[in-house]
């Protein structure tokens, strides 16, 4: 179970712009291996997924489910404003404007860019205002990862946010399966 570096930074990153007291709660919930190995390693290396599934678990403990989500949803949005990022996003953008279910449908792609041996995502079509997306082949330590599902919900709002439509993510099988209604 592996995982891009840079997807694991940009936790750490989010972390460390807490404010102190929260930032200092969550960091003193990881070893201190975790975070220097995630701050030495190359943006485009592999890294151990448990680095960020233990990442995940600290900032939820830190913050609750319902701040941690919202923090998921920013964090996405600020990584499709990366730089290196931002020229796709913003093409993908601009062609699918008010239309989520075109931008959800390339999030296996996307999947596979991020994770390696950590299962698959598919994504169906409910019509023309909503799609469910399923998570299959996963290891057990992600799929009991009430952070990492928590994370899912978040990037799911984010992406539907960024194509300029309010839409409700919910999960239907927890860790699993999520659902995404949008109104346009």
């Amino acid at each position: 179970m592996q995982v891009r570096a840079s997807y694991t930074r940009f936790s750490l990153e989010m972390l460390e712009k807490l404010p102190g007291h929260q930032r200092e709660r969550a960091l003193s919930k990881l070893p201190a291996a975790v975070v220097t190995g995630v701050r030495a390693a190359l943006p485009m290396s592999w890294v151990d997924l448990d680095w960020h599934l233990q990442l995940d678990e600290a900032l939820l403990e830190t913050l609750g489910a319902v701040e941690y989500e919202r923090l998921c949803a920013r964090m996405t949005l600020e990584f499709m404003h990366r730089p290196l990022i931002a020229p796709l996003t913003g093409l993908g953008r601009r062609l699918l404007h008010h239309r989520p279910l075109g931008l959800l449908e390339r999030v296996p792609l996307a999947w596979g860019l991020v994770f390696k041996d950590v299962g698959s995502l598919s994504v169906r079509a409910l019509g023309s205002n909503g799609a469910e997306l399923s998570l299959s082949g996963l290891p057990e330590r992600v799929a009991t990862s009430r952070g990492f599902a928590l994370g899912v919900v978040g990037t799911l709002r984010a992406i539907t946010e960024y194509t300029d439509v309010t839409a409700d993510v919910s999960e239907i099988e927890p860790g699993k399966r999520f659902r995404v209604a949008w109104t346009t």
